[in-house]
């Protein structure tokens, strides 16, 4: 298929399309994003992740370009182009713009970026997690690319020999992932998710798995989880756009089996997703 992208208004072959090397995603990360996941051409948690960009640019005062009214179709154009069969992800980037002076303060008009994936629809499962100390920014329900420390936690994590890093407080309680929401199921059969109290990215996929769990008479708990609470789990899963619920094996020295409560999640997320 065609790799096509999105740039300022424009399709471009992604061979063509480029942005200036002035534009403040490039000198600062001046920019915010979103990961949508698609399947068959039905953008899943749309208006929850423009309302969450939306979001973003007003906290940080990049006005909002003209093109976000046409992201639906935008977006459909580029899974056509560039994915078989309407399935796969997309990924828009705003940024503050092009500037000719390497000011903290210089902006122009924003710039608008739009790629489409192609990404076949599976749960992620993971075999090893450890914990990291949490070192972003005092901001992260912001989704911003200035993604450097989620990286360097990235990094750790595998050279660890671990799939993933969960990231914690300075008083051992969790975060989240580097990339990605943590709930814990409970003996009990319960799940257990962090609140959103300044200290995470409030997933769309975390809003929806606990709408599914609440329909379905699954007691959900948001409070804070430590690291000592993990010893006591029945299962352990992340949820994102691209991973939506994956089963996590092992955190440290602790195993976890499969889990009734995870599967039966998963499957009913699963029907959400590919009813279309």
């Amino acid at each position: 298929m065609q790799k096509i992208a999105f740039i300022n208004g424009r399709f471009f072959h992604s061979d063509e399309s480029h942005i200036s090397s002035f534009d403040r995603a490039v000198h600062f990360g001046d920019a915010v994003y979103e990961t949508i996941y698609c399947y068959h051409q039905h953008l899943l948690c749309l208006n929850d992740h423009l309302i969450r960009l939306k979001n973003s640019l007003d906290i940080v005062g990049i006005p909002e370009p003209k093109y976000l009214t046409a992201f639906e179709n935008i977006a459909h154009h580029l899974m056509q182009k560039n994915t078989m069969s309407g399935e796969g992800y997309l990924f828009v980037c705003i940024s503050r713009g092009v500037t000719q002076v390497r000011s903290l303060l210089t902006s122009g008009e924003p710039t608008m970026i739009v790629q489409a994936f192609p990404y076949i629809f599976q749960h992620a499962s993971f075999k090893k997690a450890t914990f990291i100390y949490d070192e972003r920014w005092q901001r992260p329900w912001i989704k911003s690319t200035s993604l450097l420390t989620n990286t360097l936690a990235a990094h750790a994590a595998h050279n660890n020999n671990c799939d993933l890093a969960i990231l914690c407080d300075k008083n051992n309680f969790i975060t989240e992932g580097t990339h990605y929401n943590v709930f814990l199921v409970t003996k009990e059969n319960s799940i257990i998710t962090t609140p959103n109290n300044g200290s995470i990215l409030p997933g769309c996929t975390r809003a929806m798995i606990l709408s599914i769990a609440q329909s379905q008479n699954i007691p959900c708990e948001v409070r804070p989880i430590h690291q000592n609470d993990i010893s006591d789990a029945a299962a352990i899963f992340g949820s994102s756009s691209l991973m939506h619920i994956a089963p996590i094996r092992q955190i440290n020295d602790i195993f976890f089996e499969e889990n009734p409560i995870v599967q039966k999640l998963q499957a009913l997320y699963s029907q959400i997703v590919t009813q279309y």
